[in-house]
């Protein structure tokens, strides 16, 4: 699968408010100052990211952003519950380390789906290493590592605390 582009989730989409398409976000604070000067936001939708291009961000204690293209309640529904991502380039580093480990801490005990097989992992834990963050989990009672990258990620179900992935196949089998 190649890359198209270099997204960092920043938070979700947590409700469609109002008649015009807005929707409440969830924002990790580290993130906040970007996502209100926000040109862009992505949410993947079929497994795909697909830009939406800011009208308006009103920063209250959820952060309401209004899109283009989506002007209903209805409308906005289609990314209601979904994970919310900005470009890297769009975001500051972040120089400390504990900032970018914590907003991963939040997916412990979330189910890890194989988009194309049965297989079901549950996140056990995190390791950061220098060019990527790993999944720790447990499969045929071995401790295997899942990189946990934008581009294996399909789709992230707060509600039902599942994360979709293409795992590359084979890739349980290296561990």
């Amino acid at each position: 699968m190649s890359k198209i582009l270099d997204l960092i989730e920043v938070g979700h989409f947590s409700k469609a408010i109002g008649v015009k398409g807005q929707v409440k976000c969830k924002v990790e604070e580290s993130y906040l100052s970007a996502f209100e000067k926000a040109t862009v936001v992505f949410a993947r939708i079929g497994g795909q990211p697909v830009p939406f291009f800011v009208e308006s961000i009103d920063l209250k204690a959820d952060p309401v952003l209004k899109v283009e293209d989506l002007n209903s309640k209805e409308e906005a529904q289609l990314i209601t519950g979904k994970a919310l991502w900005m470009k890297k380039e769009d975001l500051p580093a972040v120089e400390n380390i504990e900032e970018v480990t914590s907003q991963f801490q939040r997916f412990i005990g979330y189910t890890v789906k194989d988009h194309s097989t049965s297989i079901e992992l549950i996140i056990e834990d995190f390791e950061e290493l220098p060019q990527q963050i790993l999944v720790i989990s447990n499969y045929k009672e071995q401790t295997v590592f899942i990189p946990f990258a934008p581009q294996l990620i399909i789709d992230i179900d707060e509600g039902q605390k599942t994360i979709i992935m293409d795992l590359p196949e084979g890739l349980l089998d290296l561990n």
